[in-house]
């Protein structure tokens, strides 16, 4: 469990990729796959197919200035075929391969990247499913199954982006704490933020640009922490909405933004002192429609405390 098993979740799911497609072309267990995605493929024409997608990422603690982040990864069997039972067959098949070539007690525990370095350290299987209903499609059915897979990494808490924290903290209400987290945001646009089309907070009305990032409260809850005065506990989404027209590459781009968010939560965690604590929840991605089409949608979570009122003293 070292520090350098680091690692983004678009080189994670590039990793897979890369093992899959040696796998691929190389093991007669695989011989009957056509494709090899990664996201949501835009209309495949040959089957079957694996897709390989983001699900979440989680805190699994913070250790001496590193994370050990938990992401699950989404693998699909997509098969079809003209009986609807042999098509979940071969899915169900499919999928068990691929489980066995991630041995928890072996060597693809590590998944390595291009230099061959580990990027993990450990995995499990949280879940395999099924599809329970055949989807006529072209005088046929499809099928699928899924695997999911958890991919534990530990990589430093700050890559590179630093920011000074001032001693005194403020006194804010939601939309005070809202407007710091807004400005901070927007403070990154043009430098480290440029592929960003527009900022958004609180409300947001169909967009003609994308990619945008769209900032919401989504919980606000009093707390009496301290004796005499009271704090507030308010849960914030960065949400990154991206356009999904050329799958593979839309994913990374909205996968390298939602971490770009990410950094910038971590070297900002006091907001300008408008905080007194913070709490990284995670990262989850997903699809959307939109008026504008289909979208790929993620959520950067996290939990901020502020005090609620300035402390009134007592004679």
């Amino acid at each position: 469990m070292s520090a350098n098993t680091s690692t983004s979740f678009k080189e994670l799911l590039d990793n897979i990729q890369s093992m899959f497609s040696e796998e691929f072309n190389s093991s007669p267990d695989f011989r009957s796959i056509a494709g090899n995605y990664k996201g949501a493929p835009r209309n495949p024409g040959r089957f079957p197919y694996v897709a390989t997608i983001p699900v979440q990422e989680r805190n699994g603690g913070i250790y001496n200035g590193l994370i050990n982040n938990i992401r699950r990864v989404r693998i699909f069997a997509y098969c079809h075929h003209n009986k609807s039972r042999s098509a979940m067959r071969q899915s169900m098949g499919i999928i068990d391969n691929i489980r066995a070539l991630f041995n928890p007690h072996g060597d693809n525990t590590f998944i390595t990247n291009k230099e061959g370095k580990n990027t993990t350290y450990e995995l499990s299987f949280p879940a395999i499913n099924y599809s329970q209903r055949p989807m006529p499609w072209r005088n046929g059915f499809l099928q699928y199954s899924t695997l999911d897979i958890d991919f534990i990494s530990r990589e430093p808490l700050l890559n590179g982006l630093l920011n000074e924290h001032p001693v005194e903290r403020g006194f804010a209400d939601s939309k005070t704490m809202a407007d710091a987290i807004y400005n901070v945001y927007k403070s990154y646009s043009v430098e480290f933020l440029p592929e960003v089309a527009s900022f958004k907070d609180l409300t947001l009305t169909p967009q003609t640009n994308y990619p945008v990032i769209f900032l919401s409260l989504e919980d606000a809850v009093y707390s009496r922490r301290f004796t005499g005065i009271d704090t507030y506990n308010l849960l914030f989404y960065v949400n990154v909405l991206s356009r999904a027209d050329n799958s593979a590459k839309a994913l990374d781009n909205n996968m390298g933004i939602i971490d770009k968010a990410k950094q910038i939560l971590f070297a900002n965690c006091d907001f300008g002192g408008k905080a007194i604590d913070y709490e990284y929840r995670g990262v989850d991605f997903g699809q959307l429609i939109s008026p504008s089409g289909l979208l790929y949608g993620s959520s950067l979570m996290f939990l901020v405390q502020t005090y609620k009122d300035q402390l009134v003293p007592t004679e």
